[in-house]
């Protein structure tokens, strides 16, 4: 009986190598990182937690491979991995999953690596996955001395998790065994993000695949569009299911929201305003279900502000994250319609400094014409004008050379645009034009008051600041930088005065005026 159990055992070990999953993922980009251990310390030790839709798969790991692009692991190449099951679908900065929930299931060195390539880690204890539950994988280092200088030796997905990271990597700890998960990741001299890109042997793909390309659109202040793509391999879908919600954790197993249609949007209304939300969608067939896909969150736009408003003066945004909230920045060139890359990252690109640079002002918004790549937009809250007709925009501006209060002039290339959405910001359209300003106009460097009228709008609406330069500007001194501060929406009164005055004849009050403008008055 041990004799068949031994041989039983050892081919479902050997058996194992012949199948494997390669974890990846979806509009990542692929880079070098730390994980999952950090060769240029010694004592390393790095997490990583993989998701179930992430692997799809299920079976008895027998080994692991990850994938070295580093100059060698010869002075690094003993270690200890541990593995386990975990429904923590990220490691925050006291989050680390405890040894004493995982299997130690390899101790010793690895082959000798002396150039990049992938590196095979055998399991001596083979560790059994269901494909129901998030895998940890935890690897600690633990040979004595240093390997490389080169701190970025693993080929790791880098992703923006939000303020939850799914890898993480810790340095120079200290030898094991020792209870590393009970630090916080603030005792340690090094840390580092991005999952480790790893293939797990032994396993096998599920016959249902969940959903591909699961994304988030048409986003307001209480709605927003789920869409995905059908599964490139498994049991072809019929429908598929869809559950939403403001926890990052799956849906328990009874509270689904069925949507039972092959199409593969979902619109999604009554949502919060000013608030995260993260969704998950299986696959249905004729004979099994996939597991959840586990998206980042999206996050609705805050509730539109009734008109007219105070002033938006971009106070104290100087070296904090820009743009203040309620407000987003935007990647993507006007045109009819235009596709928009929201709170994209940008450095030169709509920040907050003192205005006209004048030192020990407070700061505003600022574009520096600097880029011949130059598509950015800032894009205001959104705002109700309620029955319009009576309502204008209201900003400052200045244009002054880099760094200086010296006049500013804008190339021939260059344009600033303000442009209004009637729909939320879902769209932005060239024919939404408010005003253009291009060379030969300037705008002074001294500052001026600005003010649009939006007498043909109501409803709701968003701002949109665009600028844009497609054959690049001086640079140093002379790059051109556009302020903008204190934004509003005003009231427009019935009558523009030009002038009044008042004087007194004989027994009677004299009293003369001039306007630019009159509506609705007597």
């Amino acid at each position: 009986m041990n004799k068949l159990l031994l041989i039983i055992t050892f081919f479902l070990i050997r058996s194992g190598y012949s199948q494997s999953i390669t974890v990846t993922y979806e509009n990542v980009l692929l880079n070098q990182q730390a994980g999952p251990y950090w060769p240029a310390y010694e004592y390393s030790y790095g997490q990583s937690i993989y998701l179930e839709n992430d692997i799809q798969g299920s079976g008895i790991i027998s080994g692991l491979t990850f994938y070295y692009d580093g100059v060698s692991l010869v002075n690094s190449d003993s270690i200890v991995v541990y593995m386990g099951i975990t429904d923590q679908n990220h490691i925050d900065s006291v989050g680390a999953i405890k040894s004493s929930a995982m299997t130690l299931v390899f101790q010793g060195k690895l082959s000798n690596y002396t150039a990049p390539g992938p590196v095979f880690i055998p399991l001596q204890t083979p560790f059994p996955y269901n494909g129901d539950s998030n895998l940890v994988i935890g690897i600690n280092e633990i040979k004595p001395g240093f390997d490389t200088l080169v701190t970025n030796a693993f080929l790791c997905y880098v992703k923006d998790f939000g303020i939850h990271s799914r890898g993480r990597c810790w340095g120079n700890i200290q030898p094991w065994p020792l209870s590393f998960f009970d630090l916080t990741p603030g005792q340690f001299p090094g840390e580092g993000t991005g999952v480790p890109k790893v293939t797990l042997h032994g396993l096998t793909r599920l016959p249902c695949q969940s959903p591909k390309n699961v994304r988030f659109n048409s986003i307001t202040h209480n709605s927003a569009s789920i869409t995905w793509s059908p599964p490139d391999s498994g049991n072809i879908p019929t429908s598929y299911d869809i559950y939403y919600s403001i926890s990052r954790y799956k849906p328990p197993s009874s509270i689904i929201t069925p949507y039972t249609s092959i199409n593969t949007t979902y619109p999604v209304t009554g949502l919060n305003s000013a608030t995260w939300y993260y969704a998950f969608v299986r696959t249905r067939s004729t004979v099994c279900n996939s597991v959840w896909t586990v998206v980042d969150s999206f996050k609705t736009l805050c509730a539109p502000t009734a008109t007219p408003t105070p002033p938006e003066a971009f106070n104290n945004q100087l070296g904090v994250p820009f743009p203040p909230n309620c407000w987003q920045k935007a990647q993507g060139i006007l045109s009819n319609p235009t596709l928009l890359l929201y709170n994209s990252e940008g450095y030169q690109f709509w920040q907050g400094r003192p205005y006209r640079f004048v030192t020990g002002s407070d700061s505003a918004a600022i574009a520096y014409f600097a880029t011949d790549t130059l598509r950015h937009w800032l894009i205001s809250p959104s705002y109700d004008l309620g029955s319009g007709g009576n309502k204008s925009l209201e900003f400052d501006a200045a244009l002054t050379k880099n760094g200086s209060q010296i006049q500013g002039y804008f190339d021939a290339d260059d344009r600033f645009i303000v442009v209004i959405s009637t729909d939320e910001g879902l769209t932005w359209k060239s024919t939404n034009i408010l005003r253009t300003w291009a060379s030969p106009q300037t705008i002074s460097s001294v500052g001026t008051h600005i003010i649009i009228p939006l007498t043909a709008y109501s409803g709701i609406v968003r701002i949109g600041f665009y600028v844009q330069s497609t054959n690049g500007n001086p640079v140093g001194s002379s790059i051109p930088t556009l302020f903008i501060d204190n934004v509003k929406i005003s009231q427009i009164l019935p009558v523009t005065l030009t002038d009044f005055t008042g004087k007194k004849e004989g027994s009677n009050n004299l009293l003369q005026w001039h306007t630019a403008t009159e509506q609705n008055n007597k």
